[in-house]
């Protein structure tokens, strides 16, 4: 499935090389959910516009959609920093995964640091990213 694909893509991007994104989430990030245990800081991932139906990628030649990265801290000021390390990290890099072509996330929109966690002093700020990818 395309998802599948996507996400080793990304994944491997944030572990590919030593990076300030990888360090602040302190190499804490997931798909659509965090886990439980995970302590300040972190960051997860989803597709927001959803990625169709399970046939798109073998129907289609040329996919595109969005992802958003959001990044949780204790503070407002740590939330944001983590968005804007995320973005340079990402922001117009190749990434790659078996079955398609290379491809670029490039910034779309931010979400500046909202309260995310109620009573738990949880900040959220976010960043998303269209992309564009072909088939093999």
């Amino acid at each position: 499935m395309i998802d599948d694909v996507l996400r080793t893509a990304i994944v491997s991007r944030f572990d590919a090389t030593p990076n300030d994104f990888h360090t602040a989430v302190g190499g804490r990030l997931a798909y659509v959910r965090g886990h439980h245990s995970w302590e300040n800081n972190y960051s997860v991932f989803s597709f927001p516009s959803g990625l169709g139906s399970a046939n798109t990628m073998r129907d289609a030649t040329i996919f595109d959609s969005d992802v958003q990265f959001s990044c949780f801290s204790s503070t407002s000021s740590g939330a944001s920093d983590i968005a804007l390390k995320c973005h340079d990290h990402f922001h117009r890099e190749t990434l790659s995964a078996s079955g398609i072509e290379n491809f670029k996330l490039t910034y779309s929109h931010g979400i500046s640091p909202i309260p995310a966690g109620g009573d738990v002093g949880l900040w959220m700020a976010a960043v998303i990213f269209e992309f564009m990818v072909q088939r093999a």
